[in-house]
């Protein structure tokens, strides 16, 4: 990060390869999504530190998902008025020579994400992780697409913070919803 007392910071559309390198380098996930995605460069001080990865939605909206196995939630999602529209399946990973990875990515990679099969031929201890689920949000990019998805969209999970989860107090009563911002609505 930078030094400066008022470091100036740029967001702009990055390429696939930026975006990769970010998500490669600086990410949990260290994967990006197969579908076409909506990518934003970060920059401070003209040096690149990161990007913000969305996958594009057929249906001219963005979705994204908030990863609970990582203690993630969604709340810029509910800050920023996404839709939520519910939880994935629950995630599985496999443990594969002491590193735990989707089973989608192990699928890709041996054809077969078998625990007895990856045992056999790559790894003795390989093991089968049951994950949480992930909270789906989208971003309807306009009215009409908004008016349409709008039935889609569930009351956001009541994920308040506890002693036990967290040393800040837990979210603000209220259910008030914000407009879209005026960027997004043109």
């Amino acid at each position: 990060m930078s030094s400066s007392p008022n470091p100036t910071l740029r967001i702009d559309w990055c390429s696939y390869d930026a975006a990769r390198y970010a998500v490669e380098h600086w990410h949990y996930s260290r994967s990006l999504p197969c579908s076409k995605t909506a990518r934003l460069g970060v920059w401070e001080d003209g040096k690149f530190i990161g990007a913000i990865v969305f996958a594009w939605g057929a249906n001219r909206h963005l979705v994204s998902y908030a990863d609970l196995n990582q203690g993630h939630e969604g709340k810029i999602y509910q800050a920023s008025n996404w839709l939520y529209v519910g939880m994935t399946g629950y995630e599985a990973g496999i443990t594969l020579n002491g590193k735990l990875t989707h089973r989608r990515t192990i699928n890709s990679k041996y054809g077969t994400s078998d625990i007895e099969w990856l045992r056999k031929r790559i790894d003795p201890c390989a093991t089968r992780y049951e994950g949480k689920p992930k909270f789906k949000y989208l971003l309807p990019l306009d009215d009409d697409i908004a008016e349409r998805i709008k039935s889609l969209s569930k009351h956001y999970p009541d994920t308040r913070a506890t002693s036990d989860t967290s040393d800040t107090p837990g979210v603000h009563p209220g259910k008030g919803r914000a407009a879209r911002t005026v960027a997004l609505q043109h």
